[in-house]
């Protein structure tokens, strides 16, 4: 029997899938696909909020909501943490949470509000744009203390 092992992808290759799925959240949103949509926003925000606690020196946690609790913990006690993502911000992303797993574990059960679940994408894609933006920030202003330590 032979084992499946995942190749680990280069910074390069990581950098051009998050690209692509950045861009295809726009494409997804014209097309109406919109629980695609909120499936990659929700793919984005796991991968976002892992990078933030990777830069804060910080093990990943499994799942968004956790991530999200220990980003807030770090924050009480670190100003740069607090100053990028506040806890409206991480209240927000959660909320949106909420929300993308109850339209997808009703999913077999409810008819789906189109309506709803546009609001729902088009707030995902927001905030996806708005925590990669702070993510990438954050990751700045470290290197830059950093350097100037160095």
């Amino acid at each position: 029997m032979t084992q499946n092992k995942e190749r680990k992808i280069t910074n390069l290759e990581k950098q051009q899938t998050y690209a692509g799925q950045m861009r295809r959240l726009d494409v997804t949103i014209e097309n109406k696909s919109y629980l695609e949509t909120t499936v990659i926003a929700y793919a984005i925000m796991e991968d976002r909020t892992d990078s933030i606690l990777r830069l804060a020196a910080e093990k990943s946690q499994r799942g968004l909501s956790k991530k999200l609790e220990k980003i807030k913990a770090l924050s009480k006690e670190n100003e740069l943490l607090a100053h990028y993502f506040s806890e409206d911000l991480l209240n927000e992303i959660d909320s949106f949470r909420e929300k993308r797993n109850g339209f997808i574990h009703n999913l077999m059960n409810k008819e789906i509000d189109v309506e709803e679940l546009k609001e729902l994408a088009v707030q995902g894609a927001s905030l996806c744009k708005t925590l990669s933006n702070k993510t990438g920030s954050y990751k700045r202003k470290l290197n830059t203390q950093n350097n100037a330590q160095g």
